[in-house]
């Protein structure tokens, strides 16, 4: 079985903040607002739609190392350490990220996408995602 790919990303400006999720192989867009919620949070929020619309055998794109980082790389760490970072603080978005894991999202493979590169399905993440902003949580088919 192969691996879905996703671009996920997640905005934050003024106007709120929101999120999208791009499925080309299903030709998907979702995309939400995320009341409240800063950058990274909705970065995270992001990678937790995907997960749950489509399981955790996924290859992610993200233009956020934070949220690779939360994922992949640091996760095993904070759990160990009773969810303190390496200054002996709580580790931030704690919920968001305990969330994503028992989704599985770290059994997904995330690569990371330099933003505003060019990487034409990180671009229609940004716009989609900001386009969460001014509309309701929904779905769009890509033509």
């Amino acid at each position: 079985m192969e691996r879905i790919s996703i671009w996920v990303d997640g905005c934050c400006n003024k106007e709120g903040s929101g999120w999208a999720v791009i499925c080309p192989s299903q030709k998907l867009i979702l995309r939400g607002k995320f009341p409240g919620a800063t950058n990274q949070q909705a970065e995270l929020g992001a990678v937790i739609q995907a997960v749950n619309r489509f399981g955790s055998y996924l290859i992610i794109y993200t233009d956020s190392m934070y949220t690779i980082g939360c994922f992949r790389d640091w996760f095993e760490n904070w759990q160990r350490n009773g969810w303190k970072n390496a200054k002996g603080k709580p580790v931030e978005n704690q919920p968001l990220i305990k969330l994503g894991l028992q989704l599985g999202a770290n059994k997904a493979i995330f690569q990371h996408v330099k933003g505003h590169s060019g990487d034409q399905y990180n671009e229609m993440a940004d716009y989609y995602c900001k386009g969460g902003l001014l509309k309701d949580s929904g779905w769009t088919l890509i033509e």
